[in-house]
């Protein structure tokens, strides 16, 4: 058994590099459908998650919505959408506060929309990515700040999506969107169908570790068909012709992510990316805590949120360890913990 920090497989990483992957600037929103009509979303939406933890931009996801096609809606499919969007929350380590079902929490959602759109910048904008109808995105933008519009931009790749208005709660399009005042930036990529739709290889996601095969058990009637997904994946590298094996190659090899923020943690600035690496003698894991470090307890945690070894560090210990021998093959987080407040995390690759 080998135990790998994901830092470790930089120089491993498939086609783009880390750096390529850190072009993307500001924040990210999402909105899905899948409650009624097609049933792509159902597979996509795990892949979407799946896909923002891959390229290490978790922390840049800040509000991520589902079942968005409002005015009729099949009990069935918002059910499935549950399981695959919680599903890959937890899986993915995703936080909790910023993910809304639009059946039931379409004016929470609306909220979130508004409080993070309210914190761009030109330094730190937000892209929305719009999937499904477009009438709960019409909504979200249409309560923001008028000065901070001109720093948030909508991306789309389906004229279907955009035109998409079936019911009586549904009267915005992408076009009533565009009209909106302030300055919003819209952007319009080819239809991600022609190499992300229904029937796409994805069978080499069976044979990887977890969660792997229960993202790709996610597909739902429908194998294959990721297209919505073709959006991220041109946000962070500007490919609108990405594959399958794109998608596979990224997920067998992650690029890590940034420290897991907790914002309300006045320490956190003592755990910044670059101080902490785990290293691997043997079967044990080990690490150097920060000098001045507050962290009292270090865990490795399954991808069910299960601790699977746990480690308490006595005030003043720098170096801790813990022992991985017997432990699954599989996706971990090393987290390290002040008073039971999770102040940094890292994934490990179990192999």
């Amino acid at each position: 058994m080998k135990v790998f920090s994901v830092f470790s497989l930089t120089a491993l990483i498939f086609g783009l590099t880390v750096a390529e992957a850190q072009k993307f600037k500001g924040r990210m929103a999402v909105t899905h459908d899948g409650n009624e009509h097609d049933r792509d979303d159902i597979g996509a939406s795990a892949f979407s998650l799946a896909t923002i933890w891959a390229w290490g931009i978790q922390d840049k996801l800040v509000h991520f919505d589902y079942n968005n096609h409002l005015g009729s809606s099949k009990k069935e499919k918002e059910t499935q959408m549950e399981i695959s969007v919680q599903g890959a929350v937890e899986r993915f380590n995703f936080r909790k506060n910023m993910v809304f079902d639009l059946q039931k929490e379409l004016s929470a959602a609306i909220d979130n929309f508004k409080k993070e759109a309210d914190k761009s910048t030109a330094d730190d904008p937000l892209t929305f990515v719009c999937t499904g109808p477009m009438e709960s995105a019409w909504r979200m933008l249409n309560v923001v700040d008028m000065d901070k519009r001109k720093f948030i931009t909508m991306i789309s790749h389906s004229n279907a999506n955009n035109t998409h208005n079936d019911t009586p709660q549904m009267k915005n399009t992408w076009n009533t969107m565009k009209a909106l005042p302030g300055g919003y930036k819209f952007i319009d990529i080819s239809n991600q169908n022609k190499n992300l739709g229904e029937g796409g290889n994805f069978d080499a996601m069976k044979s990887m570790p977890q969660p792997w095969p229960w993202v790709h058990s996610r597909f739902y009637q429908k194998p294959g068909d990721i297209s919505d997904v073709g959006m991220i994946w041109y946000l962070l590298t500007g490919n609108e012709n990405a594959s399958p094996k794109d998608f596979v190659e990224r997920f067998k090899n992650p690029i890590p992510n940034n420290v897991t923020q907790i914002s309300e943690n006045p320490n956190f600035a003592r755990y910044l990316v670059g101080e902490i690496h785990p290293t691997l003698t043997g079967s044990t894991l080990s690490m150097n805590l920060p000098v001045g470090h507050l962290v009292n307890e270090v865990s490795l945690v399954d991808i069910h949120g299960r601790k699977m070894a746990n480690l308490v560090v006595s005030a003043g210990e720098n170096h801790v360890a813990i022992g991985t021998e017997g432990m699954p093959h599989g996706l971990y987080v090393l987290q390290a913990s002040e008073s039971g407040r999770t102040v940094l995390s890292r994934k490990i690759v179990v192999r």
